[in-house]
């Protein structure tokens, strides 16, 4: 979930830079370097992402109650390493940061900067399939949610259902030395 959730933020990101590119052709006209311009984009990014990162952080600990409620499950943050998830997190957000920052520039400097009357055909039909794909992805969130949560209700009911006998009362032999007519004189005898 949280790899598709990435995934959507990027290409959101990437295709709102695909629409400001006119912005960054400007800039690029006016005398700004690549390199002026990345640093402008790779800062903006950054501060996006690390806004998002906050508000989903808050959003996280105040929804677990409620995801604890929903799947009948007790997730508390004791379990989770400090350490480990800021590790996590840092490098979620460096490639996050840099992959989109760095797929608009490279966009930039493979083409030329048009005019704003001028339309490329081809580029709306980048930016329909693009919308094609984050509609797909969203829809996949949407089922992997909801596969996850069916799961884990059909897992709880596994786990509390009474199976008809007493699992402490179970033997379990390995006779694979045996052949078929010992094993079925073995079991006629522990029936009897």
């Amino acid at each position: 979930i949280l790899f598709i959730a990435c995934s959507n933020f990027v290409l959101l990101s990437i295709g709102q830079s695909f629409k400001d590119q006119h912005e960054m052709g400007i800039r690029k006209i006016i005398g700004a370097k690549i390199r002026n311009v990345y640093s402008f984009l790779l800062t903006e990014k950054l501060i996006i992402t690390m806004i998002s990162l906050v508000i989903a952080a808050i959003s996280g600990y105040y929804l677990i109650p409620v995801f604890n409620q929903l799947t009948v499950n007790s997730i508390s943050l004791n379990l989770i390493s400090f350490s480990g998830t800021i590790a996590f997190t840092l490098i979620c957000i460096l490639f996050i940061v840099v992959s989109i920052s760095f797929i608009p520039l490279y966009k930039l400097r493979e083409s030329p900067v048009k005019p704003s009357g001028l339309t490329n055909k081809k580029s709306r039909t980048v930016f329909s399939a693009s919308n094609l794909f984050v509609t797909l992805q969203y829809g996949l969130s949407v089922i992997l949610i909801i596969s996850t949560v069916f799961i884990i209700h059909q897992t709880n009911y596994i786990k509390h259902k009474d199976l008809g006998y007493s699992s402490k009362n179970i033997i379990n032999l390995r006779m694979y030395h045996l052949e078929n007519t010992e094993k079925i004189a073995f079991y006629n005898k522990l029936k009897s």
